[in-house]
């Protein structure tokens, strides 16, 4: 491992840069946050290569449309939300719940609002898919299993990490490492609430660079971000 590595570093920056990019798309991000202790290179670049992977990856299942009409449908799961408000209990709702709990100063008429709200459904697209986000905003049912209350808090860490939201940095993170915390297991992916997978994931999908350099701060200074000697 230690000649291997030295060998890697050794490359040019861009070169080392890129080969780090394919690996944190082979291995994943959940697994890329533990080569971050091999070395200072990688602690500095594993971060970027997390949110480089997800600025550039190809979802097949979200892109089932061309972009102008995605772009429309999302505007449609928007206007739904807006309309709907916390009417009924239902997956419109919890969305507008989450948004109200992390963003208490705006209001739904607010621009913030809905540029937060849009941000949102599309990371929601990009797990689920853009048609069943739409499907889930009928009267069918099938959302009834997104909407746990204990779940609830898990929903909004989730959220502000996609959204990059500083005010919340702390928070996100502090789950990862305190008891009992929302996202201290980061080698399963436990279903949660509206959103798959971990904050980590979210934050790299967000581009948030400093969001991501924090969790994976904080997990290695618990401890719980060991390499497997072979």
């Amino acid at each position: 491992m230690a000649k291997s590595t030295s060998f890697m570093t050794a490359l040019p920056l861009e070169v080392f840069r890129t080969v780090m990019d394919q690996i944190v798309t082979t291995i994943g991000v959940k697994e890329g946050a533990r080569l971050r202790i091999v070395c200072k290179l990688f602690k500095e670049v594993i971060p970027l290569s997390m949110i480089t992977v997800h600025a550039f990856a190809n979802h097949p299942p979200f892109f089932f449309f061309n972009p102008s009409e995605n772009h429309y449908i999302i505007e449609y799961i928007v206007h739904h939300i807006l309309t709907e408000g916390k009417s009924r209990k239902n997956f419109a709702a919890r969305l507008f719940q989450v948004l109200e709990a992390i963003s208490p100063n705006l209001k739904p008429e607010d621009e913030e609002f809905k540029i937060r709200l849009r941000a949102l459904v599309l990371g929601l697209a990009r797990a689920y898919r853009l048609g069943l986000v739409r499907e889930l905003l009928s009267e069918n049912g099938n959302a009834v299993q997104y909407l746990k209350e204990d779940t609830f808090k898990t929903d909004c860490l989730r959220t502000a990490a996609l959204l990059g939201l500083p005010e919340k940095f702390t928070e996100i993170a502090a789950a990862y490492t305190e008891p009992g915390g929302e996202e201290l297991d980061i080698h399963s992916y436990p279903h949660a609430g509206l959103f798959l997978c971990p904050s980590l994931e979210y934050a790299a999908q967000g581009g948030h660079f400093d969001l991501v350099c924090k969790i994976l701060d904080g997990l290695e200074n618990e401890g719980l971000l060991p390499i497997e000697s072979h």
